[in-house]
Order: structure tokens, then C-alpha cells, then sequence
């Protein structure tokens, strides 16, 4: 939680699109629910979450070809937030031990 923040970048992948042809759709959280919803998956464990809305820059996604896929309520997708920014260079340092952090 205290890595996500309002207003951070989101990138959501269709579900049953190939990214490949269709790619993603630009986005930005505009809310993080304050309380924890936990729910129990099929094999008994525990699974607990914080509920996100993220605001969508635009409502379709076009593949390469130009054929227009409009989203609409029942579609279920993947989001991945950008919380952070690490470049490959600074990953190296941090593993080698030479520098921590940001």
C-alpha cells in the first residue's frame, strides 16, 4: 500500500486479447479503497487485497490492423500499476550491494 499512490500509471491487458496485436490500454489510479477485502480462494487460503479504481484514457483498444474493440461492462482484464521506476543499471547495483534505495 504505501508504494501505490493516486495518479500512478497503469497499463491493463484485455482478457482474451492478445496483447500482441491489440496491446494495452493507458491509465491512472484515481482511488485506493482504505480498508482490506479478504476473500477465501478455492483451495482454503486466504487472500486479502485493496481494492483499486483506475480511470481508463480511452474506452477501446485498436489492433495493428486497426479493428476497434470497445470495453464494456462484464470485461475482465489485468492491470499493472507503475509504482516505481527502477532502471536496469541501478537493479544491478542494488543486488551487487553497492547502492540501496532510490
Amino acid at each position: 500500500m504505501a508504494r501505490m499512490h493516486e495518479g500512478d500509471r497503469v497499463q491493463v491487458v484485455m482478457d482474451g486479447l492478445s496483447q500482441n496485436v491489440y496491446g494495452t490500454i493507458g491509465g491512472s489510479v484515481s482511488r485506493i479503497d482504505s480498508n482490506v477485502t479478504t476473500q477465501e480462494g478455492q483451495d482454503g487460503a486466504t487472500n486479502q487485497a485493496f481494492k483499486v479504481m483506475i480511470v481508463l484514457d480511452q474506452d477501446y483498444v485498436l489492433s495493428r490492423e486497426g479493428d476497434k474493440v470497445d470495453v464494456t461492462n462484464g470485461m475482465t482484464a489485468a492491470a499493472r500499476i507503475q509504482y516505481d521506476k527502477v532502471t536496469y543499471f541501478n537493479y544491478v547495483l542494488e543486488k551487487l550491494g553497492i547502492k540501496t534505495g532510490k
